[in-house]
């Protein structure tokens, strides 16, 4: 794996999912009925070996660099500032060893988060593990780009 830069939580990563999809589509960047993105909850691992839940959004590609088929969209503190960073999916789920994913099409996320009026978590096994941040620490992650 590359070495990155360090980057931090913002503790808003539901929130950060959903708002970078409303925003891509309102900018028509993304199509809304395109079935290729995501919005993703999960648990996964901290270095301490606790769990904490997670979002994120990803994007679904047949075509990608060293036979990957996706990528991961994420919102992180890096130099003091909140940014988008993209990364190969293998890359995340490698780094942030994510487990009992839930991938929600566009339309469900949208209709998950007017019937629960926030952006996430939504499941209970998710909200059980929201707010761990204390387990978490900042890790370098491999290849990033900016989004």
């Amino acid at each position: 794996m590359v070495s990155g830069p360090t980057l931090h939580p913002t503790h808003t990563c539901f929130d950060d999912a959903l708002e970078l999809i409303d925003q891509s589509v309102k900018a028509n960047l993304i199509d809304p009925f395109d079935s290729s993105w995501h919005v993703v909850h999960a648990l996964c691992y901290a270095p301490t070996g606790e769990v904490y839940a997670h979002g994120w959004v990803e994007r679904d590609v047949s075509d990608g660099p060293n036979g990957d088929t996706g990528i991961v969209i994420f919102k992180a503190v890096f130099n003091g500032k909140g940014e988008y960073f993209t990364t190969l999916a293998s890359e995340f789920y490698e780094q942030f060893e994510p487990f009992d994913v839930t991938r929600y099409d566009l339309a469900s996320a949208a209709t998950e988060n007017v019937r629960h009026v926030h952006f996430g978590p939504w499941e209970d096994r998710y909200k059980a593990h929201c707010g761990n941040t204390k387990v978490w620490e900042p890790a370098p992650l491999g290849i990033m780009l900016e989004a």
